[in-house]
């Protein structure tokens, strides 16, 4: 009686940890929209450092020594990242990005005017 009594203990022992397959987890897509978040330097038209941040809610916030110079809203449209500034009457400004590279070095070519070197911080 006592093996029989060994034997479903180790039964059941045997049936409770017996690995379960286990789902990998799923890992969210890398989508543009995310691949675009994250903290830029450049060096504007007129010579100065300049910084920007661009959210995940779709906002951004462009500065210059710590000092903010513009702010507002940015979107992926027609394979452009788009700018539109809060400031009253402002249109979007359009850039495409291209050549991204290992070091995060990208350009940023305006619609109209000359190409900007981007370095993404993170």
């Amino acid at each position: 009686m006592r093996n029989i009594l060994l034997v479903a203990a180790l039964a059941s022992l045997t049936a409770c940890s017996a690995s379960q397959p286990t789902e990998a987890p799923t890992e969210k897509p890398n989508t543009p929209d995310e691949q675009m978040v994250g903290s830029y330097q450049y060096t504007g038209p007129d010579g100065k450092k300049m910084s920007s941040v661009l959210e995940a809610n779709h906002t951004y916030t462009d500065a210059s020594a710590g000092i903010v110079s513009d702010a507002g809203t940015w979107e992926l449209k027609d394979g452009k990242t788009c700018f539109t500034s809060s400031a009253a009457g402002s249109a979007p400004e359009c850039y495409t990005m291209s050549g991204s590279s290992e070091d995060g070095t990208l350009t940023a070519t305006p619609d109209k005017g000359a190409p900007l070197k981007l370095t993404k911080l993170g």
